[in-house]
């Protein structure tokens, strides 16, 4: 609707812009600042556990090395502490830029791709057909002067998968496993961010309870702590699913908190001059106002989930598609270990493109 006052009015395409759709979007610009400060924090960690000359993340590779077990722990704790603050900063920030969002909050209608059902879907396929046909060009320019031995292009990939044999049934058994066990922390992790993200709003205080170990839990460096992990849930399903479940949590905690949060304000002072009760208010407006953010949270834990099954099949568990990676890396193994980062990545895309489908279903199920 302001969109078309301002079209009405004669207005630009960069005055519907400025002045109605960069600020709608800033209360959503820093919920996706709130996730992105802590995940900074941990890929600087992961970045400097893997290859670095100072930093958290070196400190906690000597601390491993030398077992010394407390000093690890202080040091997650250190990085939790610095990943929190990065957090109350981002949302010290929002607070001032937008104020004005807890009074003006209202359901925004998404754009749908206009025409048939035929020509949707065409679109659908020459955009991701497009994308596909563009990366593997720049696959293949990316390679071009290394080492043939190392580096493996995408015929070297697709003559892998398409030869029968033991070793492609063992990738796409070690696959399937993955995938399971990432579709079980990806539940575990969204259903407790829903509950907790319920709390939060049905209750106030709960956030400032909540929050904390949220972002602790997110600013944990796995790398690091997923030995330690195995030892407290064992090598089994258990410890996958913990940690799928943690890197799945907080992302949609913070994307179902803003959801829970855009339900327009006429539609609560209107539920509650006719009496409803906080359960009611949840129920009739919170809830079907969040469902969006919860399947804009899926796009974003997703993908996180398939890589934290992985992470901890690589340290862990020793099954999964994971560990066949771990086995190809140590064995020079090198076209199974580019097989499997292709199918993992196109498990991920897969998983983004069906929670963004359902989305789009949602939405113009919804409104109109």
């Amino acid at each position: 609707a302001a969109i078309d006052v301002v079209r009405t009015a004669g207005g630009s395409r960069r005055q519907e812009f400025v002045r109605v759709t960069l600020p709608s979007a800033l209360p959503a610009t820093f919920g996706g600042l709130r996730i992105a400060a802590p995940a900074a924090v941990l890929g600087a960690i992961i970045g400097e556990y893997l290859g670095a000359d100072s930093g958290l993340g070196v400190a906690m590779v000597y601390a491993q090395q030398s077992l010394d077990v407390e000093r690890t722990w202080a040091l997650a704790l250190y990085a939790t502490m610095l990943a929190g603050a990065a957090y109350l900063a981002t949302a010290a920030v929002e607070r001032r830029v937008c104020s004005w969002s807890a009074t003006m909050t209202g359901g925004t209608v998404p754009r749908t791709a206009s025409g048939s059902i035929p020509k949707r879907i065409a679109l659908t396929a020459g955009t991701a057909a497009g994308a596909v046909l563009g990366s593997l060009v720049l696959w293949q320019v990316a390679i071009m002067g290394l080492n043939p031995y190392f580096a493996k292009g995408p015929a070297d990939v697709w003559r892998y998968l398409a030869t029968p044999g033991s070793e492609r049934d063992q990738l796409i058994s070690a696959l399937g496993t993955t995938t399971l066990h990432a579709s079980y922390g990806y539940l575990a992790g969204t259903v407790a961010a829903f509950v907790v993200a319920v709390s939060v709003l049905s209750w106030p205080a709960v956030e400032a309870a909540v929050m904390p170990v949220a972002v602790a839990l997110r600013a944990v460096p796995l790398v690091a702590m997923t030995p330690l992990i195995a030892l407290v849930f064992g090598r089994d399903v258990a410890t996958v699913v913990v940690i799928a479940g943690i890197v799945t949590f907080f992302p949609s905690l913070v994307t179902i908190v803003t959801g829970l949060r855009s339900v327009p304000s006429g539609a609560i002072d209107l539920l509650s001059a006719y009496g409803a009760s906080r359960f009611d208010l949840m129920v009739r407006a919170r809830i079907p106002y969040a469902l969006p953010s919860v399947f804009a949270a899926a796009r974003i834990a997703a993908p996180s989930a398939v890589m934290g099954a992985l992470l901890a099949e690589w340290l862990a568990t020793g099954d999964g598609i994971g560990f066949l990676m771990l086995r190809a890396s140590t064995g020079a193994n090198y076209g199974r270990l580019w097989s499997s980062v292709v199918l993992i990545t196109v498990v991920s895309l897969l998983a983004y493109a069906l929670a963004t489908a359902a989305e789009n279903a949602l939405s113009r199920n919804r409104f109109h």
